[in-house]
């Protein structure tokens, strides 16, 4: 329900993601102290540092404007997703809610492509699916977009899903799994996101280098081939068609004035900040930033941490640290040497980590697979310190 992002369906008013986290509120309150029983200090730590961080954001709001929004209800998700993991994760079920979350990123990433290469009725049919009125139509040949609502937050699941798959093939060693890998390159080629083309690229190769013999390396880079063959052919197709460049020439064009452009939307965003270090700014302050620094206006500073301190000021930096540096103690009992799937989880983290630092949405911005990534994180910690290795299959 967060990766395939349903509005609302016929004939109820509420969307089936708010009702199914009502249940998980009702069961959570009834079953409190089993809930508590599955948190170790540094859990407790990082669930109550990600909802004071949406606290402090609301009391800086109120600081610099004079008003701020009640408490959001995706906070509260966010909040019971992450405690959902932390209690229903155990050594029998990981591997298997880690394959059906790389089963449904696979699912919406084929019917991105279905959209680009196709149109209708895969565009319209996912207008009906989401079901939100605000939502924008994407048709053939336009990026890649998928069961999401944006471009760019389809970015985030695309950079991690061949990770996950390869993952998945070094456990199981399915060769189908290979031919999704390449289907996910083509994806994140079509969405035209160069960060997440870059992250996802060299985490594979390090992880491909990592894990497999000489032979088996060769065999894999097969699908990377594969995969620039597909590449070419979609070049050729968007130079006949122009309704099919968008993405591909996107990546092309890579210039140094964009980059320069972008790295001085994040100086502006820090200059922002250090000027108004209690409540980091309003987005007047750094528009005037942007335009003192290149002549333009800028609404964000493209990467993620810096937007906390323009959102909560030191105290949202400070909050954040707080809160990563447990996540990294958790990731130290997860026993990143002798488990593969483990080693999967923290890699593909670690790139949605990177791709953060070139994109608006991040994991204190409730960035869905972000969240989700850190979940698994949390609810394996718990028990990697038994003996228990996850590079099988059957386990």
């Amino acid at each position: 329900l967060r990766i395939i992002s349903i509005y609302k369906v016929p004939f109820i008013p509420i969307a089936p993601d708010n009702i199914f986290y009502g249940f998980i509120f009702l069961i959570f309150v009834v079953f409190n102290k089993l809930y508590s029983a599955a948190f170790n200090k540094q859990i407790k730590v990082i669930l109550l540092t990600y909802v004071f961080y949406q606290l402090l954001k609301m009391f800086t709001s109120y600081l610099e404007i004079g008003r701020t929004e009640i408490l959001q209800w995706w906070i509260l998700r966010d909040y019971f997703l992450l405690v959902s993991f932390v209690i229903t994760i155990n050594r029998q079920n990981f591997y298997k809610y880690l394959k059906w979350f790389t089963i449904v990123l696979s699912i919406s990433m084929l019917f991105g492509l279905l959209i680009y290469f196709i149109g209708e009725p895969f565009a319209s049919l996912r207008l009906k699916i989401i079901n939100n009125p605000t939502m924008h139509y994407y048709g053939k040949g336009e990026r890649v977009v998928g069961l999401n609502y944006s471009i760019f937050s389809f970015a985030y699941p695309l950079t991690i899903l061949p990770i996950l798959l390869l993952t998945i093939y070094k456990i199981s060693s399915k060769h189908y799994l290979i031919i999704l890998m390449v289907f996910s390159f083509l994806g994140l080629i079509l969405n035209g996101e160069r960060i997440s083309l870059a992250l996802a690229s060299f985490v594979m190769l390090l992880l491909i280098n990592r894990w497999f013999n000489a032979g088996r390396k060769i065999f894999l880079l097969i699908f990377l081939v594969l995969a620039i063959i597909l590449f070419q052919s979609v070049m050729l197709s968007s130079d006949k068609n122009q309704d099919t460049i968008g993405a591909v020439s996107r990546i092309q064009s890579t210039t140094s004035d964009e980059l320069s452009i972008r790295f001085y939307k994040q100086y502006a965003g820090l200059v922002t900040v250090f000027k108004h270090p209690l409540t980091g700014g309003t987005n007047n302050n750094f528009k005037n930033e942007t335009y003192a620094l290149y002549g333009g206006v800028g609404n964000y500073s493209h990467n993620a941490i810096i937007n906390i301190g323009m959102y909560a000021g030191f105290g949202g930096w400070l909050l954040f640290m707080f809160f990563f540096s447990n996540i990294l103690s958790q990731i130290k009992k997860m026993s990143l040497k002798s488990k593969i799937i483990n080693q999967g989880v923290v890699f593909s983290f670690a790139s949605l980590m990177g791709v953060s630092l070139f994109h608006n949405d991040g994991i204190f911005e409730g960035e869905t697979v972000s969240l989700i990534l850190l979940g698994f994180i949390l609810g394996s910690s718990k028990y990697c310190n038994n003996k228990l290795n996850l590079n099988t299959r059957d386990d």
